[in-house]
C-alpha cells in the first residue's frame, strides 16, 4: 500500500482532467464563480471515484439540478424499445423475468470470422434501406470492439455496399517515432537488453540500414540469437551503431556516447524528415542529461516518455450509420442496432486480474482504510451494466453478430451475456444462434450474389494425403558451391518423421517467429544444463571436489547466462535462476557421480559428427565422448527429460537420434581438426543422461549390474529409421505427406514419440486429413490389452 501511495505522491504535475478535479474538491463553495446545480442520478456505475467525489462536492456547494431539468435530460436520451423480445430484453438483461416468446426484434448470425461479420453487417444494412425497415443511414448503429482488422474491414464492406458509415477515424494515428526512438534506445543500452526491444529498434524506419536488413535482424533476434547473422550485412557506421547498442553501456559516458552515435545516425526516409530531427533533439536532451556516474534509468526514461498514437478525431456525420464503440456509452440511439463480434471477451470485456490484491482484500482495503480500489466484482458490474445501456439504444431490432473464429482460426466461445440474453426468452439458447455457414445463401437476412464456382485444380488432393509439388528433390532446396544439398540435422529428420509439412516449412523459412518476450522454455533450460556440465567436467581431467560443485556450477551457469540467455540475468528472473542454478547443480553431481562409478574419462566435450547415411549429409553435435575403464568409448547426450518415455521409446524402436549417430559414424565426412579419429573405425555405444532423474540409458554398452547406467537390449532405433527411409524417398520425388488427425496419438500410443513437430505452425493442424491415421505397424504383443 505505501508503494501505491508514493506512486501517486511522486507522480508530479496531474493531467489536465484530474487537477481540475482535485483543484474543486480543495475549494470551498464561496470560491464559485456561478452556481453549477448537478443532475442527481444515483449511484452510476460509470462514475469513477474521482467524479463520484466531485459530483458530491458541487452538490454540497450549489445543491441538485431541479427536477424539471432531469426529466428533460432524461427524454433526450435513448428510450428503448416499446414492445417485443427486445423490449424485455433491455429491460430485465440484469434482473429476473419471465420468459417471452421470440420474435423478430432479436436475430443472433453465427459466421466465420470479423471479414465475414463485417460483410454481413454491410450487406444487412444495405438490405434494411432497400426494404423500408430503415428510412435513413442514420436508423441503423453498429456496436464494434475496435480493432484495427475489425475496423479495417467495416470501412471496405460499407464502401463496397455504398453506404455511409458515421464514426470512423478519418485516418490512421501518427506514431511517436522519436519516442519510440529514444525509449527503446534507453532499454537496448541498459544490460540486461530484451530481445524485443532490440528487434523493435531494428525495424523503425529512422534507422541507418534497409528495411530488409532491420527485418532479417528482427527475426534472428526473435528465434532466440543474441549475435544475428543478419548483423554481418551491415557496414562502416551501421555495423558501428549496432554493435553500440548490442553492447550497452554502464556508466555514464558511455552511454552519453552512444546516445550521440545514434542522434547521428538516423535516417530520413521521404516524409519522415519532421521525426528525424525530433528524435535527434530528444536524444540530445537525454545525452545532455547524463551524468558522470552510473546512469539514472529511471529519470532518463522520464524524459523519453513514448506518447500513445495521435488519432485523428472521428468523422460522425448526420447521415450516416452509426458507429458506436464497444468501450463507451453510445453517443445516438438508433431503430436497429447490429452488435458485431458478440464473442468471449467482449459485451463485457476482459476483467482483469489485479497483480496486487484479491478481491477479498480491495473489500478489506475499502473498509478499513476508505481507498476505493478497483476489483474484478467491480469491473465486471459495470461491463454489464455498459452492455444493458448499449442494447437499450435500439428502438426496433437488435442483430448479434457471433464470429466462430478469430483471426488465427482458434475458435472462439460466446459471450456471457448470450446466456443473460437466453434466460428471458422461450427455449433457452438451444436454436437461438443460427449459423450462416450452414444455411443456404437464399435464407440469408441479406440479399447475396450468386459467386461462378472455381474452376476444379489441376491438381487434386489424393485420399492420402500425398500433395506432389512438381520438383523432383526436395532435400535439395539449398545447395553449397559444388551442387551437394544442404546437411540435414539430427532434430529436422525427427521434423520430417513426424511432419513432412512442418520439416518443408521449416526448409523453407517459412515457420511461425512469435513476437514475444523472452521466456524460459525446456529448450532453454537445457540449453543452460548442457552449458554447465560441458564446463564443469572438462576432457582429460581429473574430476573435480565434491565439495566444489556448488562453486563451480554457480559460475558456469552465470556464464551460459550471459552467452545463451542474457535476459534471465535481469533482477524478475532471480526466482528462475535459483531453480536453474539447483536444477545444474543436482545434474552435476549426479553425473560425476556416474563418472566415478563406471571409470569414465571425458574425452570430448561438444564435438560435430558429420557423416553420409541414407543417401543424404547429415550435421549433428554429440555432448561428450566417454572412454570407459575397460576401454570402450561411449558417445553420450545430455538431455532435459525424464526416463520414462525415452526408455519406452527405445524398447520400441522409435529413437531415431541413435540411429543418425551409428550411421553418420559408419560414413563419417572428415574435415580437419575434427576430433573424430576418436571414434573412426570403431563401433562406440550410444548413451543418454537424462538429467530430470538422473538415469542413464545406453545402446551397445552391457553395464554392470546395480549401477546408474540402464542398458536397453535390441535395435532400439530399427523402426523409427524405416519410418524415415521411406520419408526422404517421398521428398526425395518431391512430394509431400500431410498429418492425419490421429498421428498425433498415433506417435504418442506406439512410439512413446511427442510430436512437437506439429507445434512449429499453426498451419499444420490446418492441412491434416480429417480421419487419417500413419500406419506404424505396432507389434503384436503391443496390441494385446
Amino acid at each position: 500500500m505505501e508503494a501505491l501511495r508514493n506512486v501517486w505522491a511522486e507522480t508530479g504535475t496531474l493531467p489536465e482532467d484530474l487537477a481540475v478535479i482535485r483543484h474543486v474538491l480543495s475549494c470551498t463553495a464561496d470560491l464559485g464563480v456561478a452556481p453549477l446545480p448537478v443532475l442527481d442520478l444515483g449511484d452510476d456505475p460509470f462514475s469513477t471515484p474521482a467524479e463520484a467525489a466531485l459530483a458530491a462536492q458541487l452538490c454540497r456547494h450549489h445543491g441538485s439540478a431541479p427536477s424539471a431539468r432531469l426529466e428533460a435530460w432524461r427524454a433526450s436520451q435513448p428510450q428503448g424499445a416499446a414492445a417485443g423480445a427486445i423490449s424485455h430484453v433491455q429491460r430485465n438483461l440484469l434482473g429476473g423475468a419471465p420468459t417471452v416468446a421470440r420474435d423478430a426484434t432479436l436475430s443472433f448470425f453465427a459466421l466465420r470470422d470479423s471479414l465475414a461479420e463485417a460483410q454481413i453487417a454491410a450487406a444487412l444494412a444495405r438490405r434494411m434501406l432497400e426494404d423500408g425497415r430503415a428510412a435513413q443511414a442514420s436508423d441503423i448503429a453498429l456496436l464494434v470492439p475496435e480493432t484495427p482488422t475489425r475496423l479495417a474491414h467495416l470501412a471496405e464492406a460499407f464502401a463496397d455496399q455504398g453506404v455511409p458509415l458515421s464514426g470512423l477515424p478519418e485516418s490512421a494515428g501518427l506514431r511517436d517515432l522519436a519516442g519510440e526512438v529514444a525509449t527503446l534506445a534507453l532499454r537496448c543500452l541498459r544490460l540486461p537488453a530484451p530481445a524485443m526491444a532490440l528487434a523493435s529498434l531494428a525495424v523503425l524506419p529512422l534507422m541507418p540500414w534497409p528495411t530488409g536488413t532491420g527485418a532479417a535482424l528482427a527475426r534472428d533476434l526473435m528465434r532466440g540469437n543474441y549475435r544475428p547473422r543478419a548483423a554481418d550485412l551491415l557496414q562502416d557506421k551501421a555495423a558501428t551503431l549496432w554493435e553500440a547498442l548490442r553492447t550497452g553501456a554502464t556508466t555514464g559516458a558511455q552511454l552519453a556516447f552512444k546516445l550521440g552515435l545514434l542522434a547521428e545516425s538516423l535516417t530520413a526516409p521521404p516524409g519522415l524528415e519532421p521525426a528525424r530531427t525530433a528524435a535527434q533533439g530528444l536524444l540530445r536532451r537525454l545525452q545532455a542529461s547524463v551524468g558522470d556516474g552510473a546512469p539514472d534509468w529511471q529519470a532518463l526514461s522520464r524524459l523519453a516518455t513514448l506518447s500513445t498514437p495521435s488519432a485523428p478525431p472521428s468523422l460522425r456525420l448526420l447521415d450516416g450509420v452509426s458507429l458506436l464503440p464497444a468501450s463507451d456509452l453510445p453517443w445516438r440511439g438508433a431503430r436497429h442496432l447490429i452488435v458485431t463480434g458478440f464473442a468471449a471477451g467482449a459485451y463485457p470485456s476482459g476483467v482483469p486480474t489485479s497483480p496486487f490484491f484479491l478481491d477479498s482484500e480491495v473489500a478489506l482495503i475499502r473498509d478499513t482504510l476508505g481507498l476505493h480500489l478497483p476489483s474484478r466484482e467491480a469491473a465486471l458490474r459495470r461491463g454489464l451494466a455498459l452492455f444493458a445501456r448499449q442494447i437499450a439504444a435500439a428502438s426496433d431490432s437488435a442483430t448479434f453478430l457471433c464470429p466462430q473464429r478469430d483471426g488465427m482460426g482458434r475458435p472462439l466461445a460466446p459471450p456471457m451475456t448470450l446466456s443473460l440474453i437466453a434466460r428471458l426468452l422461450e427455449g433457452g439458447e438451444k436454436g437461438l444462434v443460427q449459423d450462416m455457414t450452414a444455411q443456404p445463401p437464399v435464407s440469408w437476412p441479406t440479399g447475396h450474389h450468386s459467386v461462378p464456382p472455381l474452376p476444379a485444380p489441376a491438381a487434386p488432393l489424393p485420399e492420402g494425403g500425398m500433395v506432389h509439388l512438381g520438383r523432383r528433390d526436395l532435400l535439395r532446396l539449398h545447395e553449397d558451391e559444388a551442387g551437394r544439398g544442404k546437411p540435414q540435422s539430427p532434430s529436422r529428420l525427427e521434423s520430417l518423421l513426424v511432419s513432412p509439412l512442418a520439416w518443408f516449412l521449416g526448409e523453407t523459412d517459412a515457420t511461425d517467429i512469435p513476437w514475444a518476450p523472452e521466456t524460459l522454455d525446456i529448450m532453454l533450460a537445457g540449453t543452460l544444463a548442457h552449458h554447465v556440465l560441458e564446463h564443469v567436467f572438462a576432457p582429460d581431467a581429473a574430476l573435480p571436489d565434491p565439495a566444489d560443485l556448488p562453486g563451480l556450477t554457480e559460475t558456469h551457469l552465470a556464464q551460459g547466462i550471459a552467452r545463451h540467455a542474457p535476459f534471465l540475468a535481469a533482477t524478475e528472473w532471480q526466482l528462475e535462476r535459483e531453480t536453474l542454478r539447483r536444477e545444474a547443480l543436482r545434474a552435476a553431481q549426479v553425473w560425476h557421480g556416474i563418472l566415478g562409478e563406471t571409470g569414465a574419462r571425458i574425452l570430448k566435450n561438444e564435438f560435430r559428427l558429420e557423416g553420409n547415411a541414407h543417401g543424404i549429409d547429415i550435421r549433428g553435435r554429440a555432448d561428450c565422448i566417454l572412454l570407459l575403464g575397460d576401454g570402450r568409448l561411449v558417445i553420450v547426450d545430455h538431455k532435459k527429460s525424464g526416463s520414462t518415455r525415452r526408455r519406452m521409446r527405445m524398447r520400441a524402436g522409435w529413437d531415431l537420434q541413435i540411429g543418425l549417430y551409428r550411421a553418420m559414424l559408419a560414413r563419417p565426412i572428415r574435415a580437419e581438426g575434427d576430433g573424430l579419429d576418436l571414434v573412426a573405425g570403431q563401433s562406440p555405444a550410444i548413451a543418454y543422461h537424462l538429467l530430470n532423474d538422473g538415469t542413464v540409458l545406453a545402446s551397445g554398452l552391457d553395464p554392470a549390474p546395480g549401477g546408474r547406467v540402464e542398458g536397453v537390449e535390441g535395435d532400439i532405433s530399427a523402426k523409427a529409421v524405416a519410418l524415415l527411409q521411406t520419408r526422404l524417398a517421398e521428398v526425395g520425388g518431391g512430394s509431400i505427406r500431410l498429418n492425419g488427425t490421429e498421428d498425433e496419438a498415433a506417435f504418442g500410443k506406439t512410439a512413446a514419440l511427442t510430436a512437437y513437430a506439429l507445434d512449429a505452425s499453426p498451419l499444420l493442424r490446418r492441412f491434416m486429413v480429417e480421419g487419417l491415421s500413419i500406419d506404424l505397424q505396432p507389434d503384436e504383443e503391443e496390441e494385446a490389452p
